[in-house]
């Protein structure tokens, strides 16, 4: 997935390009599945998304599980990158539909 603030691409090997408005519209259009992409970028790193509502489980000083708009994140465990630790794996979890993330390392971009 690809794009901007004003529209994104879904290239997938061997298919032609899908283009929308968003992330969360491609995801829906080729998926079927309404995740919120702006807000997971946040959950993914291991932080609740700004602007709403949430409440956290702590474990060991580390964010366990994040309920925030209806989704509930499971980490369960994390990386060492850089001088920090970030979700290694991680669930995203409402009503019938589960993702599952596995990152295998953190790259910093500047």
């Amino acid at each position: 997935i690809s794009g901007d603030e004003h529209s994104a691409t879904l290239e997938i090997p061997g298919e032609q390009p899908i283009a929308a408005g968003s992330p969360e519209e491609l995801l829906s259009l080729r998926l079927g599945w309404e995740i919120p992409v702006k807000d997971a970028q946040y959950w993914i790193k291991g932080i609740p998304a700004p602007g709403s509502d949430y409440d956290t489980v702590l474990y060991e000083n580390r964010l366990a599980r994040l309920s925030q708009q209806g989704w509930e994140i499971e980490y369960q465990n994390y990386l060492e990158a850089d001088t920090t630790s970030l979700p290694g794996k991680l669930t995203l979890s409402r009503e019938s539909l589960k993702l599952t993330l596995i990152i295998g390392n953190w790259r910093r971009i500047d």
